[in-house]
Protein backbone atom coordinates (compact mmCIF):
# COMPACT_ATOMS: atom_id res chain seq x y z
CA UNK A 1 0.00 0.00 0.00
CA UNK A 2 2.58 2.31 1.22
CA UNK A 3 4.52 1.50 -1.96
CA UNK A 4 1.94 2.15 -4.50
CA UNK A 5 0.73 5.07 -2.64
CA UNK A 6 4.62 6.77 -3.05
CA UNK A 7 4.71 5.43 -6.82
CA UNK A 8 1.12 7.09 -7.64
CA UNK A 9 2.11 10.00 -6.01
CA UNK A 10 5.47 10.33 -8.04
CA UNK A 11 4.16 9.39 -11.03
CA UNK A 12 1.15 12.28 -10.55
CA UNK A 13 4.16 14.85 -10.12
CA UNK A 14 5.44 13.46 -13.59
CA UNK A 15 1.83 14.00 -15.30
CA UNK A 16 1.82 17.47 -13.86
CA UNK A 17 5.27 18.02 -15.24
CA UNK A 18 4.33 17.22 -18.59
CA UNK A 19 0.66 19.59 -18.04
CA UNK A 20 1.00 20.22 -21.69
CA UNK A 21 1.35 16.59 -23.15
CA UNK A 22 0.32 13.94 -20.67
CA UNK A 23 -2.46 15.84 -18.52
CA UNK A 24 -4.01 17.38 -21.43
CA UNK A 25 -4.22 13.74 -23.00
CA UNK A 26 -5.51 12.28 -19.82
CA UNK A 27 -8.50 14.91 -19.36
CA UNK A 28 -9.55 14.53 -22.99
CA UNK A 29 -8.84 10.59 -23.82
CA UNK A 30 -10.66 9.58 -20.21
CA UNK A 31 -14.01 10.93 -21.75
CA UNK A 32 -13.59 10.01 -24.93
CA UNK A 33 -12.87 6.59 -23.69
CA UNK A 34 -15.77 6.72 -21.40
CA UNK A 35 -18.32 8.01 -23.88
CA UNK A 36 -17.49 5.03 -26.01
CA UNK A 37 -17.73 2.50 -23.21
CA UNK A 38 -20.85 4.06 -22.15
CA UNK A 39 -22.71 5.87 -23.97
CA UNK A 40 -25.82 6.49 -21.79
CA UNK A 41 -22.95 8.67 -19.14
CA UNK A 42 -23.18 11.49 -21.66
CA UNK A 43 -26.83 12.23 -20.58
CA UNK A 44 -25.17 12.61 -17.17
CA UNK A 45 -21.88 14.51 -17.77
CA UNK A 46 -23.56 17.59 -19.95
CA UNK A 47 -21.32 20.08 -18.43
CA UNK A 48 -18.66 22.03 -19.93
CA UNK A 49 -15.68 21.57 -20.95
CA UNK A 50 -13.51 23.18 -18.58
CA UNK A 51 -15.91 21.70 -15.50
CA UNK A 52 -15.24 18.13 -16.77
CA UNK A 53 -12.25 18.91 -17.41
CA UNK A 54 -11.93 19.77 -13.40
CA UNK A 55 -13.86 16.67 -12.88
CA UNK A 56 -10.40 14.46 -14.27
CA UNK A 57 -8.50 16.67 -12.11
CA UNK A 58 -10.31 16.01 -9.05
CA UNK A 59 -10.30 12.08 -9.91
CA UNK A 60 -6.14 12.04 -10.27
CA UNK A 61 -6.15 14.00 -6.71
CA UNK A 62 -8.59 11.69 -5.03
CA UNK A 63 -6.59 8.73 -6.16
CA UNK A 64 -3.38 10.04 -3.84
CA UNK A 65 -5.08 11.51 -1.19
CA UNK A 66 -6.55 8.31 -0.54
CA UNK A 67 -3.56 7.48 0.19
CA UNK A 68 -2.15 10.00 2.10
CA UNK A 69 -5.11 10.68 4.07
CA UNK A 70 -7.78 7.91 3.81
CA UNK A 71 -10.15 8.43 6.81
CA UNK A 72 -10.07 11.86 6.11
CA UNK A 73 -10.99 10.65 2.16
CA UNK A 74 -13.39 8.15 2.98
CA UNK A 75 -15.76 11.27 4.83
CA UNK A 76 -15.54 13.25 1.98
CA UNK A 77 -16.48 10.55 -0.52
CA UNK A 78 -19.76 9.09 1.37
CA UNK A 79 -21.06 12.53 1.29
CA UNK A 80 -19.74 13.20 -2.46
CA UNK A 81 -22.11 9.87 -3.16
CA UNK A 82 -24.80 11.80 -1.00
CA UNK A 83 -24.76 14.33 -3.28
CA UNK A 84 -24.74 11.91 -6.21
CA UNK A 85 -28.14 10.64 -4.81
CA UNK A 86 -29.44 13.66 -5.46
CA UNK A 87 -27.94 14.23 -8.92
CA UNK A 88 -29.64 10.79 -10.00
CA UNK A 89 -26.53 9.38 -11.73
CA UNK A 90 -27.31 5.82 -11.77
CA UNK A 91 -24.30 3.66 -10.12
CA UNK A 92 -23.86 1.81 -13.30
CA UNK A 93 -22.08 4.92 -14.40
CA UNK A 94 -19.03 4.35 -12.19
CA UNK A 95 -17.70 1.27 -13.38
CA UNK A 96 -17.30 2.31 -16.85
CA UNK A 97 -15.82 5.42 -15.31
CA UNK A 98 -13.08 4.05 -13.40
CA UNK A 99 -12.30 1.67 -16.56
CA UNK A 100 -12.30 4.78 -18.42
CA UNK A 101 -9.32 6.50 -16.32
CA UNK A 102 -7.43 2.75 -15.87
CA UNK A 103 -7.01 2.69 -19.34
CA UNK A 104 -6.08 6.30 -20.07
CA UNK A 105 -3.57 6.03 -17.24
CA UNK A 106 -2.31 2.75 -18.73
CA UNK A 107 -1.50 4.52 -22.48
CA UNK A 108 0.60 7.32 -20.94
CA UNK A 109 2.18 5.72 -18.16
CA UNK A 110 5.39 2.89 -18.14
CA UNK A 111 5.33 2.29 -14.99
CA UNK A 112 3.31 -1.04 -13.24
CA UNK A 113 3.22 0.23 -9.79
CA UNK A 114 1.96 3.51 -10.74
CA UNK A 115 -1.22 1.99 -12.61
CA UNK A 116 -1.63 -0.59 -10.08
CA UNK A 117 -1.11 1.98 -7.19
CA UNK A 118 -4.07 3.97 -9.32
CA UNK A 119 -6.25 0.99 -10.32
CA UNK A 120 -6.63 0.58 -6.41
CA UNK A 121 -7.48 3.36 -5.17
CA UNK A 122 -10.03 4.44 -7.88
CA UNK A 123 -11.66 0.86 -7.48
CA UNK A 124 -11.98 1.83 -3.61
CA UNK A 125 -13.46 5.45 -4.32
CA UNK A 126 -15.96 3.75 -6.41
CA UNK A 127 -16.55 1.35 -4.38
CA UNK A 128 -17.33 3.84 -1.41
CA UNK A 129 -19.56 6.30 -3.76
CA UNK A 130 -21.44 2.74 -5.05
CA UNK A 131 -22.12 2.26 -1.26
CA UNK A 132 -23.01 5.65 -0.15
CA UNK A 133 -25.80 6.36 -3.32
CA UNK A 134 -26.42 2.69 -2.54
CA UNK A 135 -27.64 3.58 0.91
CA UNK A 136 -28.52 7.04 0.28
CA UNK A 137 -31.09 6.03 -2.27
CA UNK A 138 -34.26 6.31 -0.57
CA UNK A 139 -37.50 6.26 -1.93
CA UNK A 140 -37.87 10.12 -0.94
CA UNK A 141 -34.55 10.82 -2.67
CA UNK A 142 -35.78 9.52 -6.08
CA UNK A 143 -38.74 11.16 -5.43
CA UNK A 144 -37.15 14.41 -5.57
CA UNK A 145 -35.36 14.19 -8.74
CA UNK A 146 -38.99 13.91 -10.19
CA UNK A 147 -39.77 17.23 -9.23
CA UNK A 148 -43.46 15.90 -9.00
CA UNK A 149 -45.91 15.98 -6.06
CA UNK A 150 -47.74 13.18 -6.07
CA UNK A 151 -44.41 11.11 -6.38
CA UNK A 152 -43.21 12.67 -3.40
CA UNK A 153 -46.81 11.36 -1.27
CA UNK A 154 -46.40 7.91 -3.10
CA UNK A 155 -42.79 7.98 -1.18
CA UNK A 156 -43.83 8.93 2.10
CA UNK A 157 -47.28 6.96 1.80
CA UNK A 158 -45.00 3.95 3.41
CA UNK A 159 -43.33 5.87 5.59
CA UNK A 160 -44.36 5.03 9.94
CA UNK A 161 -45.73 7.90 11.35
CA UNK A 162 -42.85 8.54 13.86
CA UNK A 163 -40.37 8.16 11.09
CA UNK A 164 -41.83 10.32 8.04
CA UNK A 165 -40.21 13.36 9.23
CA UNK A 166 -36.51 12.09 9.34
CA UNK A 167 -36.99 10.80 5.97
CA UNK A 168 -37.63 14.18 4.87
CA UNK A 169 -34.93 15.63 7.33
CA UNK A 170 -32.14 13.56 7.59
CA UNK A 171 -30.28 10.80 5.43
CA UNK A 172 -27.02 9.30 6.51
CA UNK A 173 -24.23 7.39 5.48
CA UNK A 174 -21.07 6.98 7.81
CA UNK A 175 -20.26 10.64 9.88
CA UNK A 176 -22.06 12.23 6.60
CA UNK A 177 -25.39 13.15 5.88
CA UNK A 178 -27.56 15.26 3.96
CA UNK A 179 -31.17 16.84 4.65
CA UNK A 180 -33.86 15.65 1.05
CA UNK A 181 -35.89 18.97 2.23
CA UNK A 182 -32.71 21.39 1.65
CA UNK A 183 -31.20 19.41 -1.24
CA UNK A 184 -35.16 19.48 -2.87
CA UNK A 185 -34.62 23.88 -2.10
CA UNK A 186 -31.38 23.53 -3.33
CA UNK A 187 -31.80 21.71 -6.76
CA UNK A 188 -34.97 23.81 -7.91
CA UNK A 189 -37.38 20.78 -7.11
CA UNK A 190 -39.98 23.28 -5.68
CA UNK A 191 -42.49 20.75 -6.33
CA UNK A 192 -41.14 18.15 -4.60
CA UNK A 193 -40.37 20.59 -1.83
CA UNK A 194 -43.94 21.62 -1.31
CA UNK A 195 -45.43 18.08 -0.69
CA UNK A 196 -42.03 17.48 1.58
CA UNK A 197 -43.67 20.94 3.66
CA UNK A 198 -46.96 20.07 4.27
CA UNK A 199 -46.61 16.43 5.24
CA UNK A 200 -43.89 17.88 7.86
CA UNK A 201 -46.81 20.14 9.06
CA UNK A 202 -49.76 17.89 8.60
CA UNK A 203 -50.93 16.93 12.49
CA UNK A 204 -51.37 12.66 13.08
CA UNK A 205 -52.33 10.95 15.39
CA UNK A 206 -52.55 7.51 16.63
CA UNK A 207 -54.02 6.23 20.32
CA UNK A 208 -51.17 7.50 22.52
CA UNK A 209 -49.44 10.01 20.62
CA UNK A 210 -49.64 13.34 18.37
CA UNK A 211 -47.24 13.46 15.27
CA UNK A 212 -46.53 17.19 13.88
CA UNK A 213 -43.15 17.90 12.36
CA UNK A 214 -42.69 21.39 13.30
CA UNK A 215 -40.34 20.98 16.18
CA UNK A 216 -38.36 18.42 14.21
CA UNK A 217 -38.19 21.04 11.21
CA UNK A 218 -37.07 23.93 13.53
CA UNK A 219 -34.55 21.96 15.16
CA UNK A 220 -32.98 20.20 11.86
CA UNK A 221 -33.14 23.73 10.06
CA UNK A 222 -33.51 26.89 12.75
CA UNK A 223 -32.53 28.86 9.60
CA UNK A 224 -35.42 27.91 7.62
CA UNK A 225 -37.46 30.91 7.28
CA UNK A 226 -34.01 32.90 5.96
CA UNK A 227 -33.33 29.48 3.41
CA UNK A 228 -37.02 30.00 1.98
CA UNK A 229 -36.59 33.87 2.01
CA UNK A 230 -33.63 33.51 -0.37
CA UNK A 231 -33.90 30.59 -2.35
CA UNK A 232 -37.65 29.65 -2.72
CA UNK A 233 -39.90 32.43 -1.62
CA UNK A 234 -42.94 30.73 -2.94
CA UNK A 235 -42.55 27.92 -0.64
CA UNK A 236 -43.20 30.78 2.71
CA UNK A 237 -46.76 30.68 2.63
CA UNK A 238 -46.66 26.98 2.31
CA UNK A 239 -44.60 26.92 5.43
CA UNK A 240 -46.70 29.59 7.52
CA UNK A 241 -49.47 28.20 6.81
CA UNK A 242 -48.60 24.58 8.21
CA UNK A 243 -48.28 26.39 11.19
CA UNK A 244 -51.63 27.10 12.01
CA UNK A 245 -54.52 24.71 13.37
CA UNK A 246 -58.01 25.47 12.97
CA UNK A 247 -60.73 23.47 14.71
CA UNK A 248 -63.19 21.51 13.15
CA UNK A 249 -66.01 23.20 15.15
CA UNK A 250 -67.09 26.40 15.23
CA UNK A 251 -69.02 28.02 18.54
CA UNK A 252 -71.00 31.37 18.00
CA UNK A 253 -69.53 31.77 14.71
CA UNK A 254 -66.23 31.61 15.68
CA UNK A 255 -63.39 28.40 14.85
CA UNK A 256 -60.14 28.00 17.12
CA UNK A 257 -56.91 28.29 15.64
CA UNK A 258 -53.67 27.30 17.31
CA UNK A 259 -51.19 29.43 16.07
CA UNK A 260 -47.36 27.56 16.72
CA UNK A 261 -45.22 30.49 16.55
CA UNK A 262 -42.48 29.68 19.09
CA UNK A 263 -39.50 29.11 16.56
CA UNK A 264 -40.42 32.21 15.22
CA UNK A 265 -39.62 34.73 18.08
CA UNK A 266 -35.91 35.20 19.37
CA UNK A 267 -34.86 37.78 20.94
Amino acid sequence: GENHGFTNARWICSLQAYRRRRWIFFRRELYKTFFLNAPAGQDHFKQSTTRLYFLADRVVETTSDMFKRPRKMVQEISGLGLRHVGYGIPTEMFGPYVSAAVDTVAAISTDDNALAGFRWSLTLVAKILVRAVGEGATLVMRAINTNQELAMRKALAIAPRGQRAMELLNISVGTQSISPLFWAIQSGALHSARAMIVDLLTIRADRDVYYYGCDELFTRHPDIIHRLCKDAPTLLWTLLDGLLWRSRLTFQAQRRVNYYVKHLVQD
